[in-house]
This record gives C-alpha cells, structure tokens and sequence, in this order.
C-alpha cells in the first residue's frame, strides 16, 4: 500500500508537483507574496496616471484656412477635390469633411491594422497633386491625429480689459503656475495670435514715389530669418543664418525703407503707423460677462491628476487675495474632482469587502482561514499593477472602475480553495496533508472559473475604433487581477493554511474560537435537519423543480418586457453643468450671435432669480463663434446637489421657458447630462449634393419631428457639418 502512494506521488504531473511544492515550502510562498505586493507598491509610485485614457487613432487630419468664403464655396473649392483625390485610396477606409466659414476639415480614417506613417505619406502626395485649390487659401497641414488630451483642470482669468492687458494677466497666472513644481503642462485657449498691423497714407506713398509692394518687400527681407548655407570644418558642419526675424511693432519700426546718397535713411516709423495688434477673430469668450481666457492645466506623464488639482487650488487661493477688482480667476471645471471620487469609491469599497469576507469567513471557517482569504484581494490588486505598464495600460478613471468590478469576483477562487483545505482538516486530517490535498482538488476548477472569467472580458480587448481603445483598459485591469488572483489562491493561500496552529495567548482570540466551534455545530444541526432533505426533496420531485424554474423565468421575463422597468440604452448622469447651445443662420454677424448669447445668459439670471437661490451659482461661462462660425454656448455652473434644492433637469427646463422665441435662432439646445447617453437620443443624417436641397430638407424634418409630443430641442448641424 504505501509503495502504491510513493508511486503515485512520483507519478504527480508538473503541475501538480508544483502546487505540492509551494503547499509544503512556506518560505518560498511568503517571498512571492512579499515580492507581489513590494514590486507592486513601487510600480503604484511610477505608474502613469491620468483622468481618462490618453489614446491615438488611425486618422489623418487635413486642414486649410479660406479665409472669407462660406461654407459652400469650402465645400466645392475644398473639401470636394480632397475626396475626390482620397476616394480611390486603399488605404483609407472612410472620409469625414467639415466645411465651416473660412475652415475646412478632412479626416482620413486609414484601415485598421494599417501603417499610419505609410497612410500619411500617401495621403500627403495624393494632397499635394491637386492643383484646383483656391490662390487665397493657405496651404495644407496634414498631420497624423495625436490623441486627444485631456485637461485636469480648466481656469477662467477674466477681467474689465482689453485684449492686450487680458492677454498679459494670463501670461502672467500662467508663468506663475509653471513655475510651481507640480505643474509642468499649460495651454492658454480663447486666444487670438498677436500680429503686428502697418498702416501706411497713401498720402505718404505718393509724396515718396512709393508702392505698397515696395515697403511690403523691405519688410520681407528685414524681418525674417534668412539661410545662408553651411561650412563644413574638421569638427562638424555649420549652419548660418541671419536673425533678423521681428516680433513687435518697436522692432518693425527700424526697418529702413528708403537709403539716400547721403547716407540719411527713411524708416518704416516715418511712413507709416505700427502697432501689435491681434489677428481677427470671431471668438469670443466670457464668465459672468467679463471678457475672459482659458487656462488648461494638464498633468504630465509622471504627475498625478490629484497633485496637480491640489496645487492650482492653493495658487488660486492665495492669488485671490492679491488681484485687484477689474480682474480675476477663478476654476470652471475640475476633472479631478470625479477622479478622486472614484480613488475613494475604490478605497471605500475594497475596505467594506475586506470586512465583510473576513466576517463572513470567520464565523463558518476559522479565523487563519478568513484572513488569508481575505489578503488575496490587496494582493492580487497590487500585483496586477506590476503588469498593467507591460499592457499599455494607466490609473484612470476606467480602469479603477474596473477595479471595482473585481472586488467582488476576485475573492471567489480564494474561497473556494480556503474552504476546501478547512473541509479537509474537519475530516481529521492534518494541516498540510488538508492543504496538499485540497489545492491540488481544487485546481482544475478554479482555473477553468478564472478562466472563463477571463475570457469573458477578453473580447473587449479587440473593439475596433475610438470606443475600443478608450474602454481597452478596462479589459486589461480585469485580466491582470484575475491573472494574480489565481497565482495567489493557488501558490500562496494553502502554504499559509498548512501550517501548524499555535495556541493564541489572547484570551479574547480563544474566547471566539470556541464560541465558533459552537456555532458551526448548530449550522451543521440546521444543515442536517432543514437543508438536506430540502436538497433530497428537489432532487426527487426534479420535473417540477424544472418547472418551476421555468415558470420563474418567465415571468420575470414577462415582467421586463411590459414597460415596468426602465430600459436605457445608454446610460446618461447628471452634472452640475447645464449648457444652452445655439444656432443662427448661416452669415449671421458675431454682434448678433453674441447678442443672442447674452439674452440665454440674461435668462438664466433670471432663472435663478425666480428660484431664490442666490447661492447656487458658480459661475455662467459665455462663447461665441467657438465651434462654429454663427454658433455660441453658455455654460452655467451650479453648486454640489448636496447644497441645492433644484436639479439640473429641472434648471434646464425652467431656463428653457425662460428665453424668449426669436425667428432668427435656428435651433437651441439645453442639455445637462454626460455619459454615452449626455447626447441627443436620436440622430439623423441626410445626404445630397446639393446645398439648397439638403437645408430644406433638414428644415422640414426638423418641423416635423417637433410636432411630436414630448420632443424638444431639435437642432440642425448643417451648420456645423456638410
């Protein structure tokens, strides 16, 4: 008999002898473990983090500015011939074209698996073939997309200035914020480029003989940077240049036009008036109705979100109290509020998991068993960080949602492999010979449930498009906790269980003990006298039992399809964001857009004022001209719900009533929700070639899907997309 159980121990496969080994070497076990979670700590130090996954995309953008022309004269001078020349690709998969007043845009999405170096130098010569482009348009910028970045926060610097001063008060917050040391990433927007403006009588050119050409060529040679070749020596080649290149008016002004014999000059200052201007605009930004400029504060590769929220927080507090009255900052969104919201969700969830395993464990099992159990969620959640860097993977605000899903999964197998090695020792057995055993029996299954937990998640690795590559973490996080959960549960877990139990010396410990050997023995009474011949009676009577089952089933089917309970496709969450878009006509001068725009701002005010809640108002941030040429947006910021009575749905609603019908507004759009479902629930495209045709058509579906009860702010993007 025992040269039966030597051989059959010999004969154990690799796998097997491998779970033996770890079972009955406690040491090796415990510096895996200590390995998992000291490796994983230092990678929680390094990894990136960031607010949402930064990602790029197999798209090529083309641009041009056409300055003075509409959207149709874009469209046909434009973003017609692209097509027509990028159609034929094989490459590319699908053409995208958005004509605006004096903008084009065309992005190329290439086929997946594709080279995009490849795709962007052929699509570069295939641009640069066509020669029907408009004289007065810029050249081309073709460029690869970049992934879309995410700002942490965005600060408003507004103030009773003008273009210039406001400019210098925002460079000035920004120099300061770049110099604190958490902040290392800034981009100012709602800013127009500086220009410098020369205008000369042509009074003063004709009393000189003068051209305009004339003064535009010595300003040409005088202010640019010029080449001029290279000399190649013994210690490398060198390049020359003239640094001439001008960037304000003062340096404008020395230009010399005009050299006499004499050796007397005329210079630019003396024809002619020069001064630093702004390129023209239609933008416009404001907050509370003061002229404004955006700062977007971004966290690099190796900042956390939450360190760098913290640091602008500080700076605008202590800045606040130094900024005279005509001008001021102030934050208008926070990203890394819901970041740190889901850091806590994730820390407050883990916490009540732990406590709640360990209680439940411990009342039925013994208390070495419960927390070993237990400890297998800490560690596999650190020891899955060590592998999210190999994946391309970050700490965003998907994947600690994907943590949180496996809180509740990842314990399982831990489980299940305790509880057998504990049904072991019951039957009498010893420590490790209950572990050895137990592990080993419940190996194959365990792995086929993690397994098949894993694969489950894995089809989400593959999603084609935008969609995919977002939520591509969230697969990732899964498989990484899942892949440690089962080293842990079957290489560690039962070198901790096999070991002998020493007597505790608190009194306390053995109290529990043996209140719970007490309490297993009335569980086991009730599971002997209800469960089992409950169970026998199921098993017997097994066509009704089915029955049954099915009848269940069906009626809770039946009762999902009546309507009772709410279906949404896409989910959509409120915010304290309530945001009123418009639409003007085509042509529609900025004065009015933006006269429009303030009687939306001038109706929330008053919103508010009808409410009597003063003080739920942060901040109204007013644009015009941002997206769209005749379009403009109002934001109104409110407080935390926790600090008012009225819901954003309900704000939007009584806003809407609020703003008065003008028969020149194309279309208003109230909305106050994020999420897949923060966006209209319906969307309809209509295709034609001809213009006329297709705004007609959409002014006609549009009056008709209005007259439907229950239907509200439809809009038109013709506008906006072509």
């Amino acid at each position: 008999m025992m040269k039966q159980e030597r051989e059959a121990n010999t004969s154990e496969s690799g796998f097997q002898g491998l779970l033996t080994w770890f079972a009955k070497n406690h040491v090796a076990a415990n510096l895996l473990m200590l390995a998992v979670i000291v490796i994983g700590l230092i990678v929680s130090l390094n990894i990136r983090q960031e607010i949402y996954p930064t990602f790029t995309l197999d798209v090529v953008e083309i641009s041009m500015e056409y300055r003075g022309a509409s959207p149709e004269e874009v469209e046909q001078s434009i973003i017609l011939p692209i097509e027509s020349e990028l159609r034929s690709m094989e490459i590319v998969r699908e053409i995208t074209g958005t004509a605006s007043e004096g903008n084009a845009r065309i992005l190329a999405e290439l086929i997946p698996g594709s080279d995009r170096n490849r795709g962007l130098q052929e699509i570069t010569a295939a641009v640069q073939r066509i020669n029907l482009f408009p004289e007065d348009a810029e050249p081309p910028v073709i460029a690869l997309d970049n992934g879309r970045r995410r700002g942490v926060m965005y600060l408003s610097i507004y103030g009773d200035l003008d273009a210039k001063g406001l400019l210098e008060f925002a460079r000035e917050m920004e120099d300061k914020l770049l110099s604190l040391p958490e902040i290392s990433l800034i981009e100012l927007r709602g800013v127009r480029s500086p220009e410098v403006h020369i205008e000369v009588p042509q009074a003063r050119l004709r009393s000189m003989g003068l051209r305009l050409n004339d003064i535009a060529e010595a300003v040409d040679d005088a202010a640019l940077d010029v080449p001029a070749g290279s000399i190649r020596t013994a210690g490398g080649d060198y390049l020359l240049k003239t640094k001439e290149r001008k960037e304000l008016a003062r340096e404008f002004e020395s230009i010399p036009i005009i050299s006499r014999a004499d050796g007397t000059k005329v210079r630019l200052k003396d024809i002619a008036l020069v001064k630093d201007d702004f390129e023209e605009s239609e933008r416009e930004s404001y907050f509370n109705g003061r002229p404004s400029i955006w700062l977007a504060v971004y966290s690099s590769e190796t900042q956390s979100p939450l360190t760098v929220a913290r640091a602008v927080r500080q700076f605008i507090e202590s800045e606040k109290n130094q900024l005279p009255d005509s001008v001021g900052i102030t934050i208008t969104f926070d990203r890394s509020d819901d970041y740190e919201e889901r850091i806590n969700m994730l820390l407050t969830n883990g916490a009540i998991g732990l406590l709640l395993v360990i209680l439940a464990l411990g009342l039925f099992l013994e208390l070495r068993v419960a927390f070993w159990t237990t400890a297998g969620i800490p560690v596999s959640i650190l020891g899955s960080l060590f592998l999210l860097p190999a994946m391309d993977a970050s700490i965003n605000m998907i994947s600690l949602f994907g943590f949180i899903v496996t809180l509740g999964i990842v314990v399982d197998d831990a489980v299940v492999v305790g509880e057998e090695i504990f049904h072991k020792m019951s039957l009498g057995k010893s420590r490790m010979q209950a572990a050895v055993e137990g592990v080993q029996l419940m190996a194959k299954p365990v792995l086929f449930a993690v397994s098949t937990n894993i694969i489950a998640f894995l089809p989400l690795l593959f999603v084609p498009g935008e969609t995919g590559r977002f939520f591509y973490v969230l697969p990732a996080v899964v498989i990484a906790v899942f892949t440690v959960s089962l080293i842990e549960c079957l290489l560690i877990l039962p070198a901790h269980l096999a070991q002998k139990n020493k007597r505790s010396v608190f009194k306390l410990y053995n109290q529990f003990h043996a209140w719970q050997t007490r309490l297993r023995v009335r569980i086991d009474d009730l599971i002997d006298r209800w469960y089992n011949p409950v169970i026998h009676l199921v098993i017997k009577q097994r066509y009704l039992t089915c029955a049954l089952s099915i009848g269940a089933f069906l009626i809770i089917l039946g009762y999902t399809f009546s309507g009772r309970i709410d279906f949404t496709f896409r989910p959509s969450i409120e915010t304290p964001f309530v945001q009123a878009e418009i639409e003007m006509p085509s042509g529609t001068p900025t004065e009015r857009t933006r006269e429009v725009a303030f009687l939306i701002e001038e109706a929330a005010r008053k919103t508010i004022d009808k409410l009597g809640e003063e003080d739920i108002l942060i901040g109204i941030t007013t644009s015009v001209a941002e997206r769209s040429s005749n379009g403009g947006e109002v934001s109104v910021r409110l407080v935390p719900q926790s600090e008012r009575k009225v819901t954003p749905g309900e704000f939007a609603q009584l806003w809407r009533k609020e703003f008065p019908a003008l028969p020149d507004v194309e279309s208003v759009f109230f909305d106050y929700l994020i999420g897949p479902g923060g966006s209209a629930e319906i969307d309809i495209q209509i295709s034609h070639p001809e213009v006329e045709v297709l705004r007609k058509a959409a002014a006609e579906v549009a009056k008709a899907i209005g007259k439907y009860p229950g239907v509200e702010d439809v809009r038109k993007g013709f506008g906006r997309e072509m």
